[in-house]
């Protein structure tokens, strides 16, 4: 599922950039709005970030910002910026933050967060690249569940319609149709 695929990948990026704060989001088919999978708060899962929903097209944050440009957002100083979700950076502490879009299929699909909650950050070239590699890998893992369920969805309606035309079938005179 979505948040097996980003529990990895949150802890990861926890461990190898020091960060206090990461998570991942998914957007919406419609591509109006962002939906919180799994994040993860110092040693602690976050349990109010899964079904976390963002309006990427009423409402600031970094999120949408990655999401529109296509390209990472990194924030120096969040209270003072106009791109971050001010609900979220008071609700989680961040006083730093780096937000990188999951791109697959030319499709922003989700957004990569890491934050700093202590001290404020300034992500190097280096550490953004590093959470582009990582991104690019998550993006494949959630596109092939998208593509998966996608599959599991279709062959379920096949199979009402092939029961449905069993039982037509069955109950009609073969001689009264001809």
């Amino acid at each position: 599922d979505p948040e097996g695929a980003a529990r990895p990948l949150v802890r990861q990026v926890q461990e190898l950039l020091g960060v206090d704060f990461a998570a991942v989001a998914v957007v919406d088919e419609d591509g109006e709005t962002a939906t919180g999978i799994y994040g993860r708060l110092g040693g602690k899962d976050v349990d109010w970030w899964p079904g976390m929903r963002v309006d990427l097209l009423g409402e600031p944050s970094g999120i949408a910002s990655a999401v529109f440009d296509g390209a990472p957002v990194a924030v120096y100083d969040v209270a003072s910026s106009a791109l971050v979700s001010p609900r979220l950076v008071e609700r989680l502490g961040v006083k730093s933050g780096v937000w990188v879009p999951l791109v697959a299929e030319d499709r922003v699909i989700g957004v990569l967060v890491a934050s700093t909650t202590r001290d404020q950050h300034a992500f190097t070239p280096e550490e953004i690249a590093l959470l582009q590699a990582l991104a690019g890998e998550a993006a494949l893992a959630l596109e092939r569940l998208r593509s998966a369920e996608a599959l599991k969805v279709a062959l379920a309606r096949e199979q009402l319609v092939a029961e449905i035309a069993r039982r037509i079938h069955g109950e009609l005179d073969v001689d009264e149709v001809a």
